[in-house]
């Protein structure tokens, strides 16, 4: 039976540790950064939809204004421009239900098991938290912002190159015995675990987020781009409504 000195059993124990961490870190990783893909997508996806309806909103407003500013001057002008208002925004109507049917499910990250499995791999290779050197954490920034990059462009190629790239550019570690040895992974256990808990915030911040919760209500609900934008047409149609009431009565 193998001898370890006190050191060695150690050793062995931190490099059990370690490689839970790395697990734990890789996972969060993952999770973080598919997460922010997904809102991303949302995001730009819910501008494009609800957008416009936000455009012909402040447009009303703005030419409610000049109706206003007309009111009592001169009743033949208010009342073309009131006519002018009506006619815009039936119009708006008509081309917004035929956009509706043009309309698509948002846009989703669609990430394969294969994909999943690399940047797990990738992270507990590259990640700056994990590297040995300044130079090493140096190294994995810029390597972790070309994964991340990669990552959202479901890019396995770009991923394997990546970490191709690591093997090639990261030195071997100089032989510094047993005792440097031990220093080394205790301190990328330390590292490991504050980027955790590092990851955990930042998870908690999005998940906070405003845009969070509006991708939340859109998944359980396909219809809700629609629904949105029926609301704040509706309020473009009040909004006339009420104007016209007050100028004719």
């Amino acid at each position: 039976m193998e001898q370890l000195t006190p050191e060695e059993k150690e050793l062995r124990l931190k490099l059990a540790e370690l490689e839970t961490l790395q697990i734990e870190l890789s996972g969060a990783e993952l999770e973080l950064n598919t997460l922010k893909i997904e809102l991303k997508l949302f995001e730009g996806h819910y501008i494009r939809e609800t957008g416009p309806a936000y455009v012909r909103l402040d447009n009303l407003k703005a030419d409610l204004a000049a109706v206003i500013a007309a009111y009592r001057t001169d009743d033949n002008v208010t009342k073309a421009m009131v006519r002018d208002l009506e006619e815009r925004v039936r119009s708006t109507k008509q081309s917004q239900k035929r956009s509706e049917k043009e309309k698509v499910l948002p846009t989703k990250f669609d990430a394969s098991p294969e994909l999943k499995k690399l940047y797990r791999d990738a992270v507990k290779l590259i990640h700056p938290d994990l590297a040995d050197s300044n130079a090493g954490k140096q190294l994995g920034h810029r390597l972790m912002i070309e994964l991340n990059d990669a990552f959202a462009r479901n890019d396995i190629d770009q991923i394997k190159r990546i970490m191709d790239k690591w093997r090639s550019e990261s030195r071997a570690l100089k032989e510094i015995g047993i005792g440097g040895e031990l220093v080394r992974v205790i301190r990328k256990i330390a590292n490991a675990r504050d980027r955790i808990a590092m990851v955990a915030d930042e998870m908690q911040e999005l998940i906070s987020s405003a845009i969070y919760q509006l991708w939340l209500s859109a998944a359980k609900d396909e219809d809700a781009f629609n629904k949105l934008s029926s609301k704040i047409n509706g309020k473009v149609e009040r909004l006339l409504d009420d104007v016209t009431r007050v100028l004719t009565e």
